[in-house]
């Protein structure tokens, strides 16, 4: 298999390295039947000719387009949860509801229509600028992005793409349909990037690269953290968003791999993978193949953060061939060897490092459910995924899972470092309650594998999880429908943890009411706020602005709580 059909395996990032792939099951003929009418958040308008998603937690989907009253009709569901993803021209693609089995959202029974009222469609904000290069003049074909810092998810905090676009032949960039909130404006010739050939080069001497380049941050910086931050605001447009792209110079990254006798392996090969801590990723994975002697050289790097992982062909054609991330499927034997070392580059090569790849440790144990082994057909679709911290591609070519036998026993392979085991495919009667490894709790902290095998993993689920429930109000008193709950533990130490358990929100379901099933015991508040703002809701400065007026309560094992919250509104 060629390098090519590598890079194919690479783009498999774009799935969750977190959560197993499901294929979407086909719309279902139902009786019932979700109704309702768009409008635009600040006037009160209908929009017309706007895309209605609905979408079940099977992730079917079917669509629909509103009137000239601005209108919706979807026939035809089947029973069961959904979620509503409304898009428009100009406005900002909103969801309304959840679509995943263990959260409330809108709940469709056989024969129901439901009238979800108004949906209130927030407009957009617009980006324009102009983009040159270094003699002024205005260049066609960039790849400019409007980049946010959100978190994807509690605990995981991202610098992500929001929207995308590319200059016209005067140089000119607009960017349309953004949420309201703070943007970075990063520009890059992703086809050909004129790069300084070495760094010794005078200024002047360019050579070309096809290797994607370093981004030019708004006002005109290649250092993300010297970037300045461009407010958007809810239909407006903000202009005079001009930069010049700067000529990065570029350098090489060489050196070695030996296995553990100090020999140089066979079957290997070398990924450079940009590792921001951010999580931004501006160029793609760059691979090379080893020599005989065990030696590789990468070429046009350009400067920031990567992993240098070090593969098996084997496993990387068993990705490409299958077209999976290993996600479900243990590509890895008990024989796999592998390694993962962080590398800098700042425009100087980067020569002679040398890289020993090291035996994969076996982790295996048993699935328990409430301390008793589980029933056969509880872990029947179940599998143990062991993921790392890293972010990017180099987590997805960390991770590893595999299926857990019918007595509750499984066997994974791991790759040294911190790591996340997390239970998935499991029936909606079942919660994770803890994992315990080496007589220790690592369900949120995560487990430090080295070399050696870990025997002793030990994953208790529960049939008894907590539950919080309960309903909202308004400053008067009056009793909500539409709202959304943010619930999140007293200690801000653990808003920040990885693969979080312990920050939840969702909206209300239809009649009013909240369920939030399944946290950890321990101590929270909760606040209820009139939407949940995507990427902004889990950010600990939001969470410590509601802790000022959220209800703060205690939950023990198992124990079920009913709380009345008060709907606060936000600035």
């Amino acid at each position: 298999m060629t390098l090519a059909a590598f890079a194919l395996a690479a783009a498999l990032q774009l799935q969750s390295p977190l959560t197993p792939p499901q294929a979407p099951a086909a719309v279902t003929h139902g009786t019932a039947r979700i109704i309702g009418r768009v409008v635009a958040a600040d006037t009160g308008a209908v929009v017309r000719g706007a895309t209605v998603l609905v979408q079940a937690d099977t992730l079917a989907t079917v669509t629909a387009t509103t009137d000239g009253d601005g209108r919706f009709d979807v026939p035809r569901l089947g029973a069961g949860r959904y979620r509503i993803r409304v898009s428009k021209s100009g406005f900002v693609t909103t969801s309304f509801g959840a679509a995943t089995a263990k959260a409330g959202g809108l709940v469709l029974a056989a024969g129901q229509s439901l009238d979800r009222g108004d949906l209130a469609l927030p407009r957009g904000g617009v980006l324009t600028g102009r983009v040159f290069d270094e003699f002024g003049d205005p260049v066609a074909g960039v790849s400019v992005q409007a980049l946010r810092s959100s978190y994807i998810n509690p605990g995981n905090r991202r610098l992500a793409t929001e929207a995308a676009t590319e200059t016209n032949d005067l140089g000119e960039f607009r960017i349309f349909g953004l949420r309201p909130g703070q943007y970075f404006i990063a520009a890059s010739l992703r086809r050909m990037q004129l790069a300084v050939a070495d760094a010794g080069a005078p200024a002047a001497r360019f050579a070309a690269s096809t290797q994607g380049s370093a981004p030019t941050f708004y006002p005109g910086t290649s250092n993300g953290s010297e970037a300045t931050a461009v407010a958007v605001v809810a239909g407006r447009e903000t202009s005079g968003l001009d930069l010049r792209l700067l000529a990065v110079p570029l350098a090489r990254v060489s050196g070695t791999v030996v296995d553990a006798s100090g020999r140089p392996p066979s079957g290997m090969f070398v990924w450079l993978n940009p590792s921001r801590s951010d999580g931004a990723v501006f160029s793609s994975a760059m691979i090379a193949d080893l020599d005989a002697l065990g030696r590789f050289s990468v070429p046009n790097v350009a400067p920031g953060d990567y992993r240098i992982d070090v593969e098996s062909r084997a496993r990387m054609e068993a990705m490409a061939r299958t077209g999976s991330t290993g996600i479900g499927q243990d590509f890895s034997g008990p024989d796999h060897q592998s390694a993962s070392v962080p590398v800098s580059v700042n425009g100087q090569d980067v020569d002679g490092v040398t890289i020993q790849i090291g035996r994969a440790a076996r982790l295996s144990g048993k699935v328990t459910v409430d301390g008793m082994p589980p029933a056969a057909e509880d872990v029947s679709r179940a599998t143990v995924t062991v993921t790392s911290t890293y972010p990017g591609l180099s987590a997805t070519l960390n991770a590893a899972s595999a299926r857990v036998n019918p007595d509750g026993t499984f066997a994974v392979t791991s790759a040294a470092g911190i790591r996340m085991l997390r239970v998935h495919g499991l029936p909606d009667s079942l919660f994770l309650k803890s994992i315990r490894a080496r007589g220790v709790d690592v369900t949120d902290e995560g487990l430090d594998v080295d070399r050696e095998d870990v025997p002793d993993v030990e994953i208790d689920l529960t049939v008894k999880p907590t539950r919080v429930v309960g309903t909202a109000k308004d400053a008067e008193g009056a009793p909500l429908r539409q709202f959304s709950v943010i619930v999140f533990p007293e200690n801000s130490r653990l808003w920040t943890v990885m693969m979080n358990r312990v920050v939840v929100a969702q909206p209300a379901a239809s009649d009013g009411t909240f369920s939030v099933v399944g946290l950890p015991a321990g101590r929270y508040f909760a606040a209820a706020v009139e939407s949940l703002v995507d990427g902004e809701w889990a950010e600990p400065a939001n969470l410590e602005k509601l802790r000022a007026t959220a209800t703060s309560f205690k939950l023990g094992d198992g124990e079920h709580k009913e709380l009345t919250l008060t709907v606060k509104r936000q600035d």
